[in-house]
């Protein structure tokens, strides 16, 4: 009988995100924990991930796998950055946001609660509400559970080790959508910002053209979906994208909803790429 239990914390889209970063799509990592699940590499696993539209990369996984999965969002809303510019002079000083609210709350509560007296589902329910901001989502998002929740009655400790209660300090989060968080260090220069704001607005219209393109010059309503169907299609899109119109932007993850639908929506690869070849090739 298997005894591991390990923790998986999947951070990603910080503010500070390395340009030309490899991206992570859902079927690659539910091939990795299906790996790592056939070389018994785990009796029960618990993987938190804090990302932007986070519950998306879990919509998989079922209830009888020994996995157990807390996201920051879920699959439809961005994450948020936390300890901007504004409220702290760390923030300040370094020209960007500290943290991801998620991750912050998360490490503040296992700080100031110790993990030998709180159970999986007790954390939840703690991330839950403080990271909505008491239900209000008012500078929060959803934070989610998927997968096997059949043993969320574990002690915390079981999969972080016995951590003792120490005393913690709360400042001002001063959050922001991530989206945005890049645009934090911008916040004391109007200039800088305004020519960020319209670049945003360029990206946002390229998306839009390479649909109407696809779609044969139409913007013809498609059902927006964040639970990809067609895997291949949907990488090409991005590929070809990267290719000819440049890296993508923090802020620009939101629109490749676009892909999702025309894939899901069997438009055939030929015909997105040779929109995006319209749009932005030369």
């Amino acid at each position: 009988q298997l005894t591991k239990a390990p923790i998986v914390f999947l951070p990603s889209q910080t503010s500070n995100r390395p340009e030309g970063e490899a991206l992570l799509y859902a079927d690659e990592l539910r091939g990795a924990l299906d790996k790592m699940k056939e070389k018994r590499m785990f009796n029960k696993l618990t993987f938190y991930v804090e990302a932007c539209h986070s519950g998306s990369m879990c919509l998989n996984l079922t209830e009888h796998e020994n996995i157990y999965v807390v996201t920051a969002a879920n699959p439809d809303e961005s994450s948020y950055a936390a300890y901007c510019p504004g409220e702290t002079q760390q923030a300040v000083a370094v020209g960007t946001c500290l943290g991801d609210l998620f991750s912050v709350k998360w490490l503040e509560e296992m700080t100031s609660m110790g993990t030998s007296t709180q159970t999986l589902e007790e954390q939840y329910s703690y991330l839950r509400e403080s990271v909505s901001v008491n239900d209000t989502y008012v500078g929060g998002s959803h934070v989610m559970q998927y997968g096997d929740k059949s043993f969320t009655s574990d002690r915390v400790s079981q999969y972080m080790g016995n951590l003792s209660p120490r005393e913690t300090q709360s400042s001002a989060y001063n959050v922001l959508d991530n989206y945005d968080a890049d645009l934090a260090p911008l916040f004391g220069n109007p200039k800088a910002l305004r020519a960020e704001l319209l670049e945003r607005a360029v990206v946002e219209k390229k998306f839009m053209r390479i649909k109407e393109e696809a779609l044969g010059g139409t913007l013809k309503v498609l059902q927006p979906h964040h639970t990809v169907l067609d895997w291949q299609c949907y990488r090409d899109s991005i590929n070809v994208f990267k290719k000819n119109c440049g890296p993508i932007a923090q802020h620009s993850f939101k629109h490749l909803e676009a892909f999702v639908s025309l894939c899901n929506a069997g438009v055939p690869r030929y015909r997105i790429e040779a929109a995006v070849l319209s749009v932005c090739g030369l």
